[in-house]
């Protein structure tokens, strides 16, 4: 228990000085994922291990899909925010920025891995099914029915023998296969629909090429029109979208990303409000800190003060 405390606050005190954006990127060094590239785990060990850094919107540069066998409230996935459940499995491609809502009754197990161990196995379909199951822009959810329960527990206690088994013969080639049968598994489950209140998968997943564009340009891009041209489509349609699917206006989640990154700056860098205002496309600094206090009730400065608190 103890070595569990002193790894949670070394991993906060890296994370502090490694962060040099808002969003955090973790790697499989800074997760503590050995050379090989693999590693399943429970949920509720790795939420200890790590603390309250899995609350905060975070990207990883690996592959990472989660079993809630117990969950309550909800994970955000690219700003969208889905409703957990027992025997609900959360499937995240490399990059995509999520977080935990909340970390209490979750329980389960969480697997991760990365494109190097795929390519490494020189498994034939294993790009073909990563390709398949990783859309950037589709549902993350997928329901486990309790008939497929045993036999998911299985492959998982498989997966954990076998990755603490590192001078076994063939031990990656195995990893290889077992992580390939996981996927197939996975993959023959329909995603969930239900996931945000019934919206239909070809909604959700226009809303998803939204949030994808506003994550690359919401700095120097913040013209609802600008978004509109680039999926192809209307500013008026593109509203009635992220009010179907998000119930805000495309104005005020363009604001919304802007003051998070504002805060994760504020929180987890040195940076100067005036370095921050750059940063984000802003120009005047002065302008900068009326729009994020009129967003959050506070000065850039009175804000950074509350949170080292």
């Amino acid at each position: 228990m103890i070595r569990l405390q002193h790894k949670k606050e070394s991993m906060a005190q890296r994370e502090k000085k490694t962060t040099t954006e808002g969003i955090r990127r973790h790697d499989l060094h800074s997760m503590g994922i050995g050379p090989i590239g693999l590693d399943c785990s429970k949920v509720e060990d790795l939420i200890e291990s790590i603390g309250s850094p899995v609350t905060l919107p975070h990207r990883h540069d690996y592959y990472e899909i989660i079993w809630f066998t117990k969950a309550q409230g909800s994970h955000m996935v690219e700003f969208v925010n889905h409703e957990l459940s027992d025997n609900m499995l959360l499937v995240l491609p490399r990059n995509q920025i999520h977080c935990f809502q909340t970390t209490k009754g979750i329980q389960g197990y969480m697997l991760r891995f990365s494109e190097l161990f795929l390519e490494s196995i020189q498994i034939r379909e294993a790009s073909l099914i990563k390709n398949s199951l990783f859309k950037l822009h589709a549902s993350p959810i997928r329901q486990l029915t309790e008939e497929k329960r045993p036999f998911f527990e299985s492959l998982i206690k498989l997966l954990k023998s076998e990755t603490s088994q590192t001078d076994q013969l063939n031990h990656r080639e195995m990893l290889g296969h077992l992580l390939m049968v996981f996927l197939i598994e996975v993959e023959r489950i329909q995603p969930a629909e239900e996931s945000l209140g019934g919206i239909k998968q070809d909604l959700l997943e226009r809303f998803y090429r939204f949030s994808s564009l506003l994550e690359e340009n919401f700095r120097n891009k913040s013209s609802v029109g600008w978004y509109a041209r680039q999926m192809g489509t209307s500013p008026k349609s593109l509203r009635n979208l992220c009010l179907q699917v998000s119930g805000l206006q495309v104005k005020t989640l363009i604001e919304q990303r802007l003051v998070l990154e504002a805060k994760l700056y504020l929180q987890n860098s040195n940076l100067q409000v005036q370095q921050i205002t750059s940063q984000l496309g802003f120009e005047d600094a002065s302008y900068f800190s009326r729009f994020f206090k009129r967003a959050t009730g506070s000065s850039p400065s009175d804000f950074r003060a509350l949170s080292v608190q």
